[in-house]
C-alpha cells in the first residue's frame, strides 16, 4: 500500500514542472481552506507545514470578504485589485478582525479597488508570517492552488517577497496532477489500467 499526501503531490507536480527538476525551489500552495509550504532540494521534500488556525488567508477568504462588497465574479476581483493605488494594511488575522479593518479602511476613505488590493496583501502576510514562518524561500518560487490563477495575488505575492514566481499552467490542478505522476510512478500504467478496469 502506498500512502500520499497533498504535500507530496504539489511537490511532484511543480518538480516535474521545473526546468532544474526540483533541484531547489519552495511551493507556496494556497487553496480554497488551507495552505502549505514545502521545500524541495533534489527532487526529495526537505520542509514542509500547513496552516495550523482558521482558512483567513486562503481562497475561502477572498470569496468571502468579496461576497461582503457584492463582487461575485473573479474577473472583477482582478481588475479592482490591480486598480490599487494605496491598499490599506488590515492585518493578518481572522477574517471578522479583516473585514473590521476593511470597513474602517471605507470609511476613511479607501476605494473599492484599495481594498481588494489590502485583501491580497492580507493574504500574502498571513502566508508568510503564519505558515511559511522562519523558513527561506529556494532559488524558484511556484505558487499553487486555485487562487493562484489570479495574477494580481501572484503579483501581490512577488512584491513583497522581491521574487521571481512561476505559475504553472492550471493552478489550481496541480495536485491533481501531481498524484496521478505518484500513481503513474508507484503503479505503472498497466498496473493503473488494470485497478481502473
Amino acid at each position: 500500500i502506498v500512502v500520499l499526501n497533498e504535500i507530496v503531490a504539489h511537490a511532484t507536480a511543480a518538480s516535474r514542472c521545473d526546468v532544474d527538476d526540483g533541484a531547489d525551489l519552495s511551493v507556496i500552495e494556497i487553496g480554497g481552506q488551507d495552505a502549505k509550504y514545502i521545500r524541495v532540494q533534489g527532487g526529495r521534500i526537505v520542509e514542509s507545514d500547513m496552516n495550523k488556525a482558521c482558512s483567513a488567508g486562503t481562497g475561502s477568504f477572498l470569496e468571502e470578504q468579496a461576497n461582503l462588497y457584492d463582487v461575485h465574479d473573479i474577473q472583477e476581483f482582478i481588475d479592482l485589485a490591480s486598480a490599487a493605488e494605496r491598499p490599506p494594511e488590515l492585518g493578518q488575522m481572522c477574517t471578522v478582525f479583516v473585514a473590521d479593518a476593511a470597513a474602517l479602511a471605507v470609511k476613511e476613505g479607501f476605494g473599492r479597488d484599495d481594498i481588494f488590493a489590502g485583501f491580497q496583501y492580507s493574504v500574502i502576510h498571513n502566508y508568510l508570517n503564519r505558515v511559511m514562518g522562519q523558513r527561506t524561500l529556494g532559488q524558484r518560487v511556484f505558487f499553487q492552488g486555485k487562487p493562484a490563477s489570479n495574477p494580481s495575488l501572484a503579483w501581490t505575492l512577488a512584491a513583497v517577497t522581491g521574487r521571481e514566481i512561476v505559475v504553472p499552467p492550471n493552478p489550481g490542478a496541480m495536485g491533481a496532477w501531481g498524484i496521478g505522476l505518484c500513481a503513474i510512478e508507484q503503479m505503472g500504467s498497466e498496473g493503473l489500467q488494470a485497478a481502473a478496469g
